[in-house]
């Protein structure tokens, strides 16, 4: 992973009119190498650099420093993290449609707080996660900033219950999400509440239905399943299992394939029968069942997957795809109409 304190990254020109400007090698800050290789004028070739995937909306809004000199409706997009976790990938892609839609997005991420100063010129601010270190400077931001800002959450570790109270809407990513927070907050926040499915563009995830091995359960996340894993592999020996992950093997039937990176999840949907999520703690949403659901996978899961608690059928991959299409410009609609002050 890239260090912040590195200022200047290695580029190679893709196009001949970057190429007369700069040559066809040159050394570009970070965020300008980010957005340059974003509009296919560069490539990056620092291998300090995470290369883009085409599987994750490009993350360069996070290296940004500063908003665009041309006019648009000015975002300061708070998380976490930079890494690739369930909820940064989640803001990657909402973040990819909120910029085709005309949005000019800067990111920030709280345990770094590089763009800080960036706040006070933000028409909205998006307030994802809020449990890492510097945590206490953000709040205390938002708690006194007169510009409008959405509480848009990924889990249930959010403890500053005021933070629920004093935005202009909270977003939850399940029933069963909402409804938590609704019990610990009060009902007081329902009416400027929605809840909509954690942020996927399926056009990223072909469906496939005759590619796969018959009778194979595919295993993406031991680690939070794993007790009821090992229940289900037990009641169903005659099923051949594959894990991600470096686990010791329980039984012959098992096979182990290591850690798999993100951008190849859509090759292992597309290669096994089913998948096997059943966590044994109640998680917000799980992207798990979502993406193998597009694929074509049949799901295995239990009540603890917040996705699992919505009412549509999202176990058939065409209703599921209308979902989640539509949820991430619903999304943007309500930025639009808090910003304008409606």
């Amino acid at each position: 992973m890239i260090e912040f304190n590195q200022k200047f990254v290695k580029c190679v020109s893709v196009t001949d009119s970057f190429s007369i400007m700069r040559g066809d090698h040159c050394m570009l800050p970070l965020s300008k190498a980010r957005m340059m290789e974003s509009m296919g004028a560069v490539k990056i070739l620092d291998k300090l650099v995470r290369p883009n995937s085409s599987y994750l909306a490009d993350d360069d809004y996070l290296y940004r420093a500063a908003f665009s000199n041309r006019r648009q409706t000015r975002v300061m997009w708070i998380q976490n993290y930079n890494k690739h976790g369930g909820a940064e990938i989640s803001n990657y892609n909402c973040v990819a449609v909120g910029r085709n839609l005309g949005f000019d997005i800067v990111g920030m991420v709280v345990n770094d707080l590089q763009g800080k100063n960036l706040l006070r010129n933000a028409d909205v601010i998006i307030v994802n996660n809020l449990h890492s270190e510097n945590k206490d400077v953000v709040v205390d931001y938002l708690k006194n900033t007169t510009i409008p800002w959405i509480k848009y959450d990924h889990d249930f570790l959010e403890t500053d219950f005021d933070l629920f109270k004093k935005s202009k809407l909270n977003v939850f990513i399940s029933p069963i999400h909402r409804d938590f927070y609704f019990e610990k907050v009060g009902l007081e926040i329902a009416e400027k509440s929605i809840c909509l499915p954690l942020a996927i563009i399926p056009e990223r995830w072909e469906y496939k239905s005759d590619s796969r091995q018959p009778d194979t359960v595919f295993i993406p996340s031991y680690k939070k399943c794993r007790k009821n894993v090992v229940q289900f592999i037990e009641q169903h020996p005659d099923k051949k299992y594959i894990v991600a992950g470096d686990i010791k093997p329980m039984s012959p039937n098992i096979e182990t394939i290591g850690e798999i990176d993100y951008d190849k999840m859509q090759e292992m949907y597309h290669k096994y029968d089913m998948v096997l999520h059943m966590p044994e703690k109640m998680f917000a949403g799980d992207r798990i069942l979502f993406e193998a659901t597009l694929c074509g996978c049949k799901v295995i899961t239990n009540e603890n997957a917040g996705h699992a608690s919505w009412t549509f059928d999202w176990r058939d991959h065409k209703i599921l795809r209308v979902h989640l299409k539509n949820a991430l410009y619903e999304f943007w609609r309500h930025v639009d109409r808090i910003t304008n002050g409606a």
